[in-house]
């Protein structure tokens, strides 16, 4: 059997792209069969059967977070090759994407277990890499919500929703509503309120082993969101359990700037 990598690629760079078909040269070249995932998320017993050396994200964060659903539940490691514009969660520059592909097959690298959560809603249960929202069906209302913390009522929150995301995520939508963010080496979950129509409207900080239950009031009416994809609907009387997840997403580091030092560059505040 031939080894293989798994490419996710961002629905732009195709197989005529340019590189792309450096990436799958390269690869070839060296006697490995590119599996092309970039269109659907295969099957566990695929994966299986391929036994894969590396998933390679190609892309922004949000095909970074696509391929993190190829990896989870997997010791797939995951390598993110940078074509957006933020990149926070990939390393891997394309002017540079031989010398890392180099260092990939030297075993030059570290690995970087990231959390998850796992969420279960109306019957189905999936796993996030960032966050998990529950939003505001309609725009111009509301949506009434109670949360429930290891077991134990602790308040209700009229507003835009809520946002509960992981530390990798804390870095995502979750800082953009003034949320904290959290250091990746942390198991922790933050819990943040969007647009609260309350005096209470800080941000939580909780372990990951306590249990989050989201339940929906009155008549609102809600879309549940996870790593930026609609999952269902949600309206009064409906529960969404959220916790850590067992899986980890097993994300390649290269040497080179650290968690802080990557912060401060990525939101510009090298002059500060």
């Amino acid at each position: 059997m031939s080894k293989t990598v798994i490419l996710v690629a961002h629905p732009l760079y195709t197989k005529d792209s340019a590189i792309v078909l450096e990436i799958l040269n390269w690869w070839e070249a060296r006697g490995f069969t590119v599996l092309d995932s970039s269109q659907r998320i295969p099957e566990r017993q695929e994966l299986e059967l391929v036994e894969a050396e590396f998933i390679l994200s190609l892309g922004g964060d949000g095909t970074m977070l696509r391929a993190a659903q190829v990896a989870m539940g997997t010791d797939i490691p995951l390598v993110g090759i940078n074509l957006g514009r933020l990149g926070y969660l990939t390393q891997v520059e394309p002017d540079k994407i031989e010398n890392y592909f180099v260092k990939l097959l030297k075993q030059d690298f570290a690995i970087d277990p990231k959390m998850t959560l796992e969420v279960e809603a109306n019957g189905k249960k999936f796993f996030c890499l960032n966050e998990v929202t529950i939003e505001k069906a309609t725009p111009g209302h509301t949506v009434s919500i109670y949360l429930e913390i290891a077991g134990s009522r602790f308040v209700s929150y009229r507003g835009d929703g809520i946002l509960i995301a992981t530390p990798t995520g804390s870095t995502a939508y979750n800082l953009s509503l003034g949320g904290p963010i959290l250091s990746p080496s942390l198991d922790a979950i933050t819990l943040t309120p969007i647009a609260p129509h309350t005096l209470f409207d800080r941000s939580l900080v909780l372990s990951s082993d306590e249990r989050i239950d989201v339940i929906l009031e009155e008549d609102s009416q809600a879309v549940l969101v996870g790593d930026g994809n609609h999952i269902s609907f949600l309206s009064s009387g409906d529960k969404v359990l959220v916790r850590a997840g067992e899986n980890k997403v097993n994300i390649v580091r290269f040497d080179g700037p650290g968690f802080h030092e990557v912060l401060r560059d990525k939101f510009y505040m090298s002059d500060r």
